[in-house]
């Protein structure tokens, strides 16, 4: 396929795309990296996404589904009742050897995202750069929402709105981090009062 047949990203339903990762247990977002590469890569820019990184982060991820799924089955095979384990020489040396490599994928699979996503940032401004617009992506809804937030500003690029004020990010933003944040620190001093 030639790259003029490619197109430039085409335009997604950030709620769509929302639902499809809650259906896919959260693989669907490194699907849309992947398949998202050769129109990001149209867009004329110098920063060229690749599928290497998201491939791996993809194979990263199953990886984890399969060890939270073998540290559940491993406690329900070890513990018929539920103990409280009140020393760390007491929790098995199986299920701390599991637990630690899921921790260690999960840093590595969290490093690997940011990575993708920044790429994706970067390639998207300097697209923009490129269109001679004022307006740049905000790295801070790249840092909290990664893809859904590309998404919606590819969305608002191809309707040409990018340089209309961002109302979504912000409620989203308001509602997914602030509103949590300050209900876990009222929380927090109701436990310690």
């Amino acid at each position: 396929m030639k790259k003029e047949e490619l197109g430039v990203p085409k335009k997604k339903s950030v709620i769509v795309l929302c639902l499809l990762c809650l259906i896919t247990l959260g693989i669907y977002p490194y699907v849309w990296y992947l398949k998202r590469v050769p129109e990001i890569n149209n867009l004329r820019t110098e920063e060229k996404a690749g599928k290497t990184i998201a491939g791996i982060a993809l194979v990263f991820y199953v990886a984890l589904l399969l060890g939270l799924v073998f540290l559940g089955v491993y406690a329900s095979i070890t513990n018929d009742s539920v103990e409280i384990v009140t020393e760390l020489s007491e929790v098995p040396l199986p299920f701390v050897i599991i637990l630690t490599a899921v921790f260690l994928i999960f840093l590595i699979l969290l490093t690997m995202t940011f990575a993708i996503s920044f790429r994706y940032w970067k390639i998207l401004n300097e697209a923009l750069v490129n269109k001679e617009e004022d307006m740049k992506l905000s790295s801070l809804f790249t840092f909290f929402f990664h893809l859904f937030y590309l998404q919606y500003e590819i969305n608002r690029i191809i309707d040409d709105k990018e340089n209309e004020k961002r109302t979504g990010p912000w409620i989203c933003f308001i509602l997914f981090v602030v509103v949590p944040v300050l209900i876990g620190i009222t929380i927090g001093l109701l436990a310690v009062a």
